[in-house]
């Protein structure tokens, strides 16, 4: 087990975009600090400078966090490749965080975290180009599927879809955006990177918190899961009640029908109902109830029992003008010449 509790100071060449596969830093390189002969590589972008990272180091069986604090003067663009890949949690508690997997490499997906952000990542083979704007403050905490697992337990189904990802080598994230780092998260990465237990205590207690933090993240997408499921309960009611509600309109097309009437109908208020109509039915409820109406009517017209006038006054027309240009509106033709074609 290794645990380095002080910070470190380290520098990282920027690489050249316009470079050969020569260029290429890879992942252990970010995290060692090499550098490279500046005489001898074309490793800078944008500048000739370097990174100046500040980060803490925390190693242990089955996991691994690295805090790190990096300035940035101008957007940066970084390589990367690391064929053993990685799983991880990245918490960007400040800038923002970029990576687009290279052209032809399917185990890489885009990552997109900006600050005060968090997403979960997994990737069996890491090839492509980082891109930093600005400085940033960012804790990355990685971890072996076997450690995840027995935290989790028997509740590592909350993490189904992330977890069978992994398993099947399959590159996933934790959610489909990054999400914002909730209080009680910032609270944890604040304790993991400035804990003031006693030396000889410190890594047993950075050991529970990074549990702790992974915990506080699994709390998150169980929560926000709960609220899911809440939402599509409501919308299946919603479309159960606005199911009921078009039927009855369809069998009430003679009965005068206001959206009040309605409303008190579907046991919901009036701007719920159009909100709740129009996404089910995809027109809006009034409009629906003017259809139905003139498709009736466009039937008993066609029985040719009924003249123009009977038909407006059964759909609760008050004046046959005004159901003669609505009529013509839907079918571009006068009721008159429905009854003429027929004859």
């Amino acid at each position: 087990m290794h645990f380095n509790y002080e910070y470190g100071q380290k520098t990282l060449p920027i690489l050249d975009t316009s470079t050969n596969e020569k260029s290429i830093v890879t992942l252990a390189d970010y995290n060692n600090g090499s550098t490279y002969d500046r005489d001898t590589h074309v490793l800078y972008v944008n500048e000739i400078a370097e990174l100046n990272i500040k980060e803490k180091q925390m190693k242990f069986d089955g996991i691994e966090a690295i805090y790190r604090e990096i300035d940035i003067h101008k957007p940066t663009f970084l390589r990367v490749i690391h064929p053993e890949g990685a799983l991880k949690l990245q918490f960007e508690v400040e800038g923002h965080s970029e990576f687009v997997p290279k052209i032809n490499t399917p185990s890489s997906i885009e990552v997109l975290i900006p600050g005060s952000h968090y997403n979960g990542i997994y990737m069996p083979y890491i090839r492509g180009q980082l891109y930093y704007p600005r400085s940033r403050k960012c804790l990355d905490v990685m971890m072996t599927l076997d450690y995840l697992r027995g935290l989790l337990g028997q509740q590592e189904g909350i993490m189904v879809y992330f977890i069978s990802g992994v398993s099947s080598r399959s590159p996933c994230l934790l959610h489909e955006r990054a999400q914002g780092i909730t209080a009680a998260m910032l609270r944890c990465i604040n304790e993991i990177i400035r804990s003031t237990v006693s030396e000889r205590l410190q890594s047993v207690y950075i050991q529970n918190k990074l549990a702790e933090l992974i915990l506080l993240v699994a709390d998150d997408v169980s929560r926000k899961s709960e609220r899911q499921l809440t939402r599509l309960s409501s919308n299946l009611d919603d479309t159960s009640t606005i199911a009921r509600l078009k039927e009855w309109i369809d069998q009430h097309v003679t009965e005068p029908v206001t959206l009040p009437q309605l409303s008190t109908r579907a046991g919901l208020s009036p701007t719920k109902l159009k909100t709740t109509f129009k996404a089910n039915v995809g027109l809006p409820v009034m409009t629906y109830v003017r259809q139905q109406k003139l498709q009736y009517a466009y039937r008993m017209l066609a029985s040719r029992r009924y003249t123009v006038s009977e038909v407006a006054s059964l759909i609760n027309y008050q004046h046959v003008q005004h159901f003669t240009t609505a009529f013509k509106n839907k079918y571009g033709e006068l009721p008159s010449d429905v009854l003429k074609r027929l004859l």
